[in-house]
């Protein structure tokens, strides 16, 4: 999703819209991303995310 694999393309989504990831872009932040074991095909991995905080408006 955020980090390339070297040698590895790149899916942001099977069935996620690009708005999804605007929205987590400038929301939420990234805080640990752990790889699973997957098969070849794929790239399975678990991703944390906090809120940004709001800006007083």
């Amino acid at each position: 999703m955020f980090l390339d694999r070297p040698g590895k393309p790149v899916r942001k989504g099977v069935t996620i819209k690009s708005q999804f990831f605007a929205v987590l872009r400038n929301y939420w932040t990234l805080d640990l991303q752990v790889e699973l074991p997957h098969w070849e095909i794929c790239v399975d991995n678990l991703y944390v995310f906090n809120r940004k905080p709001e800006l007083p408006g």
